[in-house]
């Protein structure tokens, strides 16, 4: 059977293009040109066994992604310093040999619930019978501070709030002279309990299940001109806090690394 010279001339060309696969792409992994487009397509699927190792580990116990990192030949660990996020990279090379990083573990650490309701709650402003809630709710966490900056007991700091009583009283003043006559009124609004109300507080918890213990320090604001008592909460230095928390976050990985890992401060991006 003879050939035309269109088909020799196809033979040709694949054979070509089969010759400068195998002197481009010096791999482990295998490849082919498909006849039908040319493109190139790995053989990898039908191995025993990958090519390469790679993986993607992720969790939120430190104490995991530690053992994790330590238990990989060649880490290199990238502690995000603006977030409670970590990266371990196993196969990131150098500049001489780079490698894929394809195998890596992240770690990223859950806040808990009581932090988060401190966080949602800076800001807010409660009506009465909602902040008096609020502290019977969280009483276990709450520690109020009275006027005189002195801790005392949380059932009289809920009592207080409930019983909280609003006094308007109206003060004239009166001036005759022979080249003025004036009057003035001065509106006085006061907050009267029966207990010390609470003017700040410290809201004890942990804030990362990893973490130590921290007291988030509150600011309490008594609005008074409804009819209705109304009170505001903030948190007192919140980026302190942060600052402090992500400087425990830091010290704790790099003390449970090995000597062998490369430890950065800062984030990579691979792509």
């Amino acid at each position: 059977m003879s050939l035309s010279q269109d088909a020799i001339k196809e033979l040709d060309d694949k054979s070509v293009v089969g010759k400068q696969i195998e002197q481009i792409f010096k791999c482990d992994t295998p490849l082919v040109a498909l006849p039908s487009d040319y493109n190139i397509h790995s053989l990898e699927n039908y191995m025993d066994q990958r090519a390469r190792f790679r993986a993607k580990f992720s969790t939120s116990v430190l104490s995991e992604f530690i053992k994790y990192t330590n238990d990989n030949d060649d880490a290199s660990c990238f502690i995000n310093t603006r977030s409670m996020n970590a990266l371990s990279i196993f196969d990131l090379g150098d500049y001489a040999d780079p490698g894929h990083a394809e195998n890596t573990a992240s770690l990223s650490l859950n806040t808990t619930s009581p932090y988060d309701e401190a966080i949602s709650t800076s800001g807010q402003t409660f009506s009465q019978k909602g902040f008096a809630e609020w502290l019977e709710d969280w009483r276990l966490h709450i520690s109020p501070i009275n006027q005189n900056g002195d801790d005392y007991d949380i059932k009289q700091a809920i009592s207080a709030v409930r019983k909280l009583t609003i006094e308007a009283s109206q003060k004239s003043d009166h001036a005759d002279s022979d080249l003025n006559r004036s009057r003035s009124a001065v509106e006085m609004i006061e907050a009267k309990s029966e207990n010390p109300l609470p003017m700040s507080f410290t809201f004890s918890c942990k804030p990362y299940e990893d973490l130590k213990e921290r007291q988030i320090y509150f600011r309490v604001s008594i609005i008074t001109s409804h009819t209705e008592p109304r009170f505001t909460l903030r948190i007192i230095q919140l980026e302190k806090l942060r600052e402090e928390m992500l400087m425990e976050f830091r010290e704790k990985l790099q003390a449970g690394f090995n000597e062998e890992i490369q430890v950065y401060l800062g984030s990579i991006n691979t792509d």
